[in-house]
């Protein structure tokens, strides 16, 4: 069975509406309201029973419901001087007044009646029935004849940790992977504010990394920095993209305000979309939220530095690089190499502020971590190069060269005479 709400079709699982050949992607707690609506079949629903279905046990303002109908009414195209779908009952709430009917989908016909219209005029059982909100409740209620598609235990901690550890592989399988995992938690649980999170970050690593279709040249950026400079925020995909990615992030906010990882997924999806300030902002609450987390401090020190304040952003990754050596033994595979990639952007901000020496030994500190880094080693050997030790620096230069590979420093100094 399917909703149709006037002349679109809803299906509340892919968060979609259909009407032709338009299809528009739902926010969670946008489907939510409108299969809450679609159910009370045009009586008013009143504000209360909409706040505890979309946001039970946590309470947020007024402005909070009214936008929400507000994005409801955009996807359906509706005025809101002239509804046609959905209609303010003022001071009460607000009900569906298009005609809500439930269908078969197109397939064989039936083999009671060949000619028989496949359209059946129920009411509330097919309405629950489709309702994203209970679907795991009648899962488990006995609706054995219902085809609820391969089970995937996408509710679970290990499910979303397992998520996050192929969104941090940054490699578009993996992301495209980790994304289908935290829609699958959204759409098993609309609430789920870590799955709402991962995935608005994996759709912003798919508008930096990947802007293109597989197959094509790559020409993606490696940071939000790169990607803003090369506008790929401005393409029609890149905006709708940005715009799921926001409406996860938001209605993850919604819903835990004061967590770490929801402020910075926003600040992640404000960030890309070039809103700075207002990304500055989250990641600053994401601090605050979790001292401890050591991605908001890298993410803060970017755009530190995008507005030419190396100070501000060298303050941030070096908070971050002590943050992810404490984090290493608790959580190493996360971690990985990041702590060395980091500690190079860390020496060459050194080199732009004019302080050779300190770059040299955050350069010393990143080969003492990883021996033989590539970028670490050829930076280090420059540096002691210009420091007055040609020969220390090309012979380091040629044991990169003898057991990993030439970096493009050691490459000039062993082809000098």
């Amino acid at each position: 069975m399917r909703i149709c709400v006037g002349d679109w079709v809803v299906d509340p699982e892919d968060l979609s509406l259909r009407r032709g050949e338009t299809v528009r992607r739902l926010e969670p707690k946008v489907m939510t309201l409108l299969v809450r609506l679609a159910e009370s079949r045009g009586e008013v629903v009143r504000r209360e029973a909409l706040f505890a279905a979309l946001w039970p046990d946590v309470t947020v303002g007024e402005d909070t419901l009214a936008r929400v109908v507000s994005k409801l009414r955009r996807a359906l195209g509706d005025d809101p001087k002239r509804p046609v779908f959905v209609e303010t009952i003022p001071t009460r709430g607000y009900r569906l007044i298009a005609e809500v009917r439930t269908e078969l989908p197109p397939g064989p016909p039936a083999a009671t009646s060949a000619g028989a219209s496949t359209r059946v005029r129920t009411r509330r059982p097919a309405l629950v029935l489709a309702g994203a909100v209970v679907i795991g409740t009648l899962a488990g209620a006995g609706w054995a004849g219902w085809d609820w598609g391969p089970a995937v235990p996408t509710s679970s901690a290990t499910s979303l940790a397992r998520a996050d550890d192929l969104y941090m592989r940054f490699r578009r399988a993996d992301n495209e992977a980790a994304l289908a995992l935290y829609e699958a938690a959204v759409r098993a649980r609309p609430e789920n504010a870590a799955a709402l999170s991962g995935a608005a970050n994996a759709l912003v690593q798919r508008v930096v990394r990947w802007p293109g279709r597989p197959g094509e040249p790559d020409r993606g950026a490696l940071s939000i920095s790169e990607a803003l400079a090369a506008g790929l925020h401005q393409s029609p995909a890149a905006r709708a993209e940005l715009g799921r990615a926001r409406g996860f992030a938001e209605t993850a906010v919604e819903l835990e305000p004061s967590s770490g990882r929801t402020r910075k997924a926003l600040g992640l999806v404000l960030a890309a979309s070039g809103e700075i300030e207002a990304a500055e902002v989250q990641y600053r609450l994401a601090i605050e939220a979790d001292p401890r987390a050591y991605a908001p401090h890298i993410n803060l020190g970017e755009l530190r530095v995008l507005a030419d304040d190396l100070e501000g952003g060298l303050e941030h990754f070096e908070r971050a690089f002590a943050l992810m050596l404490d984090a290493y033994p608790t959580e190493p595979q996360r971690v990985g190499q990041w702590p060395a990639e980091l500690g190079v952007a860390i020496g060459q901000l050194h080199e732009r502020l004019g302080a050779p020496r300190q770059a040299q030994q955050w350069y010393e500190r990143v080969v003492a971590l990883v021996p033989l880094h590539p970028g670490a080693t050829g930076r280090l050997a420059a540096s002691w190069a210009r420091l007055g030790q040609p020969e220390r620096a090309k012979a380091l230069c040629a044991e990169l060269a003898s057991k990993v590979e030439v970096s493009e420093p050691c490459q000039s100094l062993l082809t000098r005479p």
